[in-house]
């Protein structure tokens, strides 16, 4: 018993006989520490028990695709050094209320948040979190001892009856031994059981059985707080999903942990594969709104307000209830989401995306003084906004995710209202405008100086006579740089057509009738204008093929080497963006790339093989060069020293036979082809019809010479 407050001692002696010693307290305090300190909840989460880790690192070592990603105490250094704010009391959070909207270790993490910052509700708080943990059987010891040791630390000095009336009862203040053994006992063995499982499945190489084991042992992991075993865990499936619903069961999982180690730029990543995923049909709507929940809590961490505030606006109905409680609850959509819509939305934004939109009206119903903050700012009503931020400020400080964000929101929704009841008039009395904002006229002044330098309030200020004066446009000089831009774009748009005109005349626009066919037999060699053979089957090639105007006898003599006997060229289909221009002779294989202008110019080919896009296959061998110092990827391409000869028919390993390494790979996988480049060396890049790198009958999809 301890001599000061007689209550039980928990030393190192008692932790001894339950199997949680010296070091594992220590780690214990080091994650209070560095938790805390990051804007999280300061909890034994990212603890592990002893040997557990150990013994996962050792049972999985032997996966090359073992997942890296850091602790929670490895969490962002934007975060690690956030001060952590004491709050006093605040002025509408009941806590049994707000915290029954929960459950699981976001329920835990919140409460232990909350005694860390508001030392009037720590009893209560750390009394609900001990209990949460004892009414769920929790696995995780490591952190029922953390908060035990907090509550008899925050105990210390308390009368009895103070802690009588907070509900504190002396079983609380002491650890359960008896408790903690056979939790302690049962993860172990419940560890080495998924474990030897795992073993087996791998042996006898079951996918399905696998993949089910990785999630059992995720779950497990996670009920234990191991959260980086447990994201690895869940990785691990990823390998082993034969389903639509296998990949979002490994998307929805990995995001729940990577939300509470705070790895948010790694939860929109896996927000886009599982958006990307096809066929999914039960609870569709469910998971949407779930996804939108994530990257709305996401881009609020990277300090993204219009995107969170778009994300929260979008999430569908079936979210009102409790449906995502573990990570968020419906009350917390209708504040991030009417927040972020303040600070960072314009007044029809709000107007449209808030006010107007039916289903967030569902959400905003459960916090109706989010709904009159917004209805006010928007009818310009900003004394009785000001008076709402600050009456909810202090519980808002007490979130665990909106606390570190409260200051940047209110202050930028705070000068917005400024900006917009500056706007309003010619002048304004500085006297009456400090009175609407509840601050004085110095303060005002302040407040208004940096709007003004930034140009956010066209006005200026009179110190004497404590007047705001608006500064008058000039519409006439507004009407002429109005008209001179205007000219300007009818100028583009006249060029625009001009050069299409030139186009017609050049016969490079109207479609070929069904006569002019190309291909087939009697494909002819073709010299080009220097004498030479044309460089893309070989001999000296001529220096000026590459970067050739589109008009450009050369292109001309190339496109002739491809045709049929009547010698004639066909018409090509064309594409013109913003950037680019591409000619498609899609019987001849060949698309050239132009890059746009009065005279577009030859920037690349691209040669196909059937049916790729439906292009017909390029009909010649072609010659590769090597690139030399000093030239671009397009002059490499056509104009370097010859490396070898290929054609659209080779496979991807008589292609690298020929060519070597690449010097970049890219895509592979469910969604996308396998491309290889050679840019430095060859000036080109090659894109195969298929996606696993052990594929080496993979056919090529697209070769591209230049760009």
């Amino acid at each position: 018993m301890s001599p000061d407050s007689g209550m039980m001692d928990t030393t190192p002696d008692h932790t001894h006989q339950f199997g949680i010693d010296d070091e594992d307290i220590a780690d214990v305090e080091h994650a209070d520490v560095s938790q805390g300190a990051a804007g999280t909840p300061s909890s034994a989460s990212g603890a592990t028990m002893p040997g557990q880790q150990a013994t996962a690192a050792t049972s999985e070592g032997d996966d090359d695709n073992a997942d890296t990603t850091p602790s929670s105490h490895a969490t962002s250094k934007r975060k690690r050094f956030v001060k952590v704010v004491e709050v006093e009391v605040p002025n509408n959070l009941d806590l049994d209320a707000y915290i029954a909207n929960y459950k699981g270790h976001t329920k835990v993490n919140r409460l232990e948040f909350i005694a860390e910052r508001c030392p009037s509700l720590q009893l209560e708080a750390l009394r609900l979190a001990i209990l949460e943990l004892r009414k769920t059987n929790s696995l995780n010891v490591l952190r029922y001892v953390n908060l035990v040791q907090k509550l008899q630390d925050a105990a210390k000095g308390v009368s009895s009856s103070t802690l009588a009336g907070a509900g504190i009862t002396p079983d609380l203040l002491m650890i359960d031994k008896g408790w903690v053994d056979a939790q302690a006992l049962a993860a172990k063995q419940r560890t080495e059981t998924l474990e030897t499982e795992l073993k087996n499945y791998k042996r006898n190489s079951i996918k399905e059985s696998i993949r089910m084991a990785n999630n059992e042992l995720g779950d497990h992991y996670y009920a234990c707080g191991d959260l980086t075993a447990a994201h690895r865990s869940y990785s691990r499936t990823r390998d082993y999903c034969a389903t639509s619903k296998h990949i979002i069961d490994m998307c929805m999982n990995v995001i729940k942990v990577s939300i509470e180690l705070g790895n948010f730029p790694h939860v929109l990543t896996l927000i886009v594969k599982a958006d990307t995923t096809p066929d999914v049909q039960k609870d569709k709507e469910v998971i949407k709104s779930k996804l939108k929940a994530a990257s709305g809590l996401a881009n609020l961490d990277l300090n993204k307000y219009k995107l969170a505030a778009r994300d929260f606006l979008t999430i569908g109905e079936e979210l009102v209830g409790q449906q995502y409680s573990e990570v968020i609850s419906a009350n917390d959509i209708a504040v991030y989401g009417g927040l972020c819509a303040l600070a960072s939305f314009t007044r029809q934004e709000l107007k449209t995306l808030v006010l107007d939109n039916v289903g967030f009206r569902q959400f905003l119903e459960l916090e109706p003084h989010i709904r009159d903050l917004i209805q006010g700012f928007y009818n310009s009503n900003y004394a009785q906004c000001l008076e709402i931020m600050d009456k909810w400020k202090n519980d808002y400080l007490l979130d665990v995710h909106l606390h570190s964000h409260i200051q940047t929101l209110f202050g930028s929704i705070r000068r917005k209202a400024l900006v917009q009841f500056a706007s309003t008039f010619l002048t304004v009395d500085l006297t009456k405008m400090a009175k609407s904002f509840s601050t004085t006229v110095p303060e005002l002044e302040q407040e208004l100086v940096p709007l003004i330098t930034s140009r956010q309030i066209e006005a200026r200020i009179d110190s004497q006579q404590k007047i705001l004066w608006a500064k008058r446009a000039n519409k006439r000089s507004a009407i002429y740089e109005r008209a001179h831009a205007m000219g300007q774009e009818y100028e583009r748009e006249a060029k625009v057509l001009v050069l299409r005109m030139q186009l017609v005349n050049h016969n490079l626009i109207v479609k070929s009738s069904p006569s002019s066919g190309a291909g087939g037999p009697g494909l002819g060699a073709g010299l080009d204008p220097e004498g030479g053979a044309n460089p893309m089957f070989g001999g000296p090639p001529p220096t000026r093929f590459a970067q050739s105007r589109l008009d450009s006898p050369l292109i001309a003599e190339f496109l002739a080497t491809l045709v049929g006997e009547n010698n004639k060229v066909m018409q090509p289909e064309i594409k013109a963006f913003k950037n680019v221009i591409y000619h498609a002779y899609k019987p001849l294989g060949v698309s050239l790339h132009l890059l746009p202008g009065e005279e577009p110019v030859l920037d690349a080919l691209h040669l196909y093989r059937a049916p790729s896009d439906r292009f017909a296959s390029f009909p010649k061998d072609f010659v590769v060069r090597r690139r030399c110092a000093g030239t671009t990827a397009a002059q490499a391409s056509f104009e370097g020293e010859t490396v070898a000869t290929l054609n659209v028919d080779m496979k991807g390993h008589e292609l690298l036979a020929k060519l070597g390494e690449p010097e970049k790979k890219e895509g592979g996988g469910r969604l996308s082809n396998c491309w290889i480049g050679y840019e430095d060396k060859f000036g080109i890049s090659i894109e195969f019809v298929g996606s696993s790198w052990d594929d080496g009958e993979m056919p090529m999809s697209c070769l591209t010479l230049g760009r």
